[in-house]
């Protein structure tokens, strides 16, 4: 009986999602290397690029369960954190209540 998962990958040149039937025990780089995405974008960097299946991280070699949805983020480029800091700091303060 093999595993039915999917992989996606959202380049934001060309989203993909694909489906691929894998072997039971395949792991999340099974999963990757399967689909062929490493092949198609050379610079998908897996040690740069974050993995997880339904929004939740995942590592490498994560076993697979049967629906899972491997997922492949993308590398974040600004620290949201630092984003809003800066965004707050060109509003007015809020005046307190008389």
């Amino acid at each position: 009986m093999s595993l039915q998962i999917s992989v996606i990958f959202a380049n934001p040149e060309k989203p993909l999602w694909l489906k691929l039937s894998l072997a039971p025990g395949s792991t999340v780089i099974d999963a990757i290397t399967c689909s062929g995405l490493l092949e198609r974008f050379p610079l998908l960097d897996l040690n740069r690029y974050k993995t997880g299946i339904f929004g939740r991280f995942a590592k490498l070699d994560k076993p697979l369960q049967c629906g899972d949805r491997v997922e492949i983020y993308e590398p974040i480029s600004a620290d949201p954190k630092q984003l809003n800091k800066r965004a707050n700091k060109d509003r007015p303060l809020a005046s307190s209540p008389a």
